[in-house]
């Protein structure tokens, strides 16, 4: 048995499917965060075309929210034991960066992880450099991953 898997039983949102479990926390993320910054202006993500130029639905916005007109993109991670290297892990894919060659533009200004533990959550705004690896050949469009 997988050690992170009995590590969460009865941890709250650890019922959730990871998208669902996603949502959530990034709505924590976007309040908590709102709270530590009460003269900041926070609101909803822009919805705009995707770069294929067809319409976008809000669920699939580029970036989360936006703080002082500034994209966020919120990604979270659950606690995860990796046997073949016995270690915990944290790891996020498809992070939207700007990249020399692939991507012009980074698809946000902020990067806001989500660390999900059995007993606490950890927000994180990250430099979009630290422990940044890629997908090889489908970077391009998917993003780049990080692990923590």
């Amino acid at each position: 048995e997988n050690p992170a898997d009995t590590a969460f039983v009865d941890v709250p949102l650890s019922e959730l499917s990871g998208a669902k479990r996603g949502n959530v926390l990034a709505n924590l993320a976007r309040n908590v965060i709102s709270e530590m910054h009460p003269r900041d202006h926070f609101e909803d993500a822009r919805i705009g075309p995707r770069c294929n130029g067809t319409a976008r639905g809000w669920n699939s916005t580029d970036h989360d929210w936006r703080w002082n007109d500034q994209r966020v993109e919120c990604k979270s991670a659950r606690l995860r034991w990796c046997a073949s290297s016995e270690r915990w892990h944290f790891s996020w894919k498809n992070v939207k960066v700007a990249s020399s060659g692939m991507r012009v533009e980074g698809a946000f200004d902020r990067l806001i992880l989500i660390l999900y533990t059995p007993t606490l959550l950890y927000i994180y705004e990250h430099d979009s450099k630290l422990h940044m690896s890629s997908q090889g050949v489908v970077t391009a469009t998917r993003g780049h991953n990080i692990q923590l």
